[in-house]
Order: structure tokens, then C-alpha cells, then sequence
């Protein structure tokens, strides 16, 4: 990922023998602004969410759009935690709770979804859109389209989404 940060934290680095990244805690936030994945897969993958999201599903002029994100953060042994994370694109917010281990790049990483379209104007196919009409109204909340759970898991080179 790359893009402006602004970063407040706490750094302590214990004594002892082992290397300083092994031993090394932070404790604070970051809000990065005009992010931009760096991960070919991932840049896709939010493209495609940022389209749904919008209820343009088939939109080839949506392909990269600069997100922000914002979290509380505390890294012990390589793992980060990240507490409140926001991330923001254009037609969704996302607020995550989870880790992500950072020697093995792993995510695991849960929490919920406001999208500013409707279930049925996520999906790609027309006949899909008229079958899901009827449940639009049982995910509709708080003045969004869709309201749903989310979780992230795999590594950040292949991330896995689901609900």
C-alpha cells in the first residue's frame, strides 16, 4: 500500500538478545489518505467493490479510486491488532476489528458493512437483480443500501472475503 499517513504512536523496544523487529511494540493510530493498493489482485478486488458498492456492477470506468483508512493499532511479536479500523471508498465504509501478522503477511479480520447500494444492485446478471428485489428492504439500515457483516482472511497478496 501506498499514500500519505499520518502516524501517532508509542514505540518500546524491550532489552534482550533478540533482533529489534522481533521485539519491537507499537501502540497508536494512523489515517492514510489517497491509499492506493499496491497488490494487483487487491486493486482489483476493491475496484470491483467500489462497483458493486455504487451499484454498478459492470462499470469498466470505476477501476482505481484512492481509499482512506483509519485505525487504533498495537504490534507485540510481528502481529499487529488492529482495534476500530475504518476504511472508506467511494459507496462503502467498512469498520474492521482483527490482526494481521506481519512475517507471514496472514489477515484475519472481521466486521461490518454499510454500502450505499442495494443487494440487488450489487449483482452482475439481470435476472439475479430481479430475484434479489424482494430481500432489499431485510438488509437496508441506517440510510444505506445494504448493511451486512464482512470478514478478511488469507494473506494480503490473496485475500480471502466472506460474511
Amino acid at each position: 500500500m501506498r499514500g500519505g499517513v499520518t502516524l501517532q504512536c508509542r514505540v518500546n523496544v524491550p532489552p534482550g538478545k533478540q533482533a529489534v523487529a522481533d521485539k519491537l511494540e507499537l501502540e497508536g493510530d494512523f489515517v492514510l489518505k489517497d491509499a492506493e493498493f499496491t497488490t494487483p489482485k487487491v486493486r482489483e478486488a476493491v475496484a470491483d467493490i467500489i462497483r458493486r458498492a455504487q451499484g454498478k456492477p459492470t462499470a469498466t470506468e470505476i477501476a482505481e479510486v484512492p481509499v482512506r483508512m483509519q485505525s487504533r493499532f498495537r504490534m507485540a511479536s510481528g502481529v499487529m491488532l488492529f482495534q476500530d479500523l475504518w476504511f472508506e471508498i467511494p459507496g462503502a465504509k467498512v469498520r474492521l476489528e482483527g490482526t494481521y501478522d506481519v512475517g507471514k503477511e496472514e489477515i484475519d479480520m472481521a466486521g461490518r458493512t454499510w454500502i450505499q447500494a442495494r443487494v440487488s444492485q450489487m449483482v452482475k446478471s439481470p435476472w439475479k437483480r430481479w430475484v434479489l428485489k424482494p430481500v432489499d428492504p431485510f438488509f437496508a439500515k441506517d440510510g444505506y443500501g445494504t448493511v451486512t457483516t464482512v470478514k478478511i482472511s488469507g494473506t494480503y497478496a490473496n485475500p480471502k472475503f466472506s460474511r
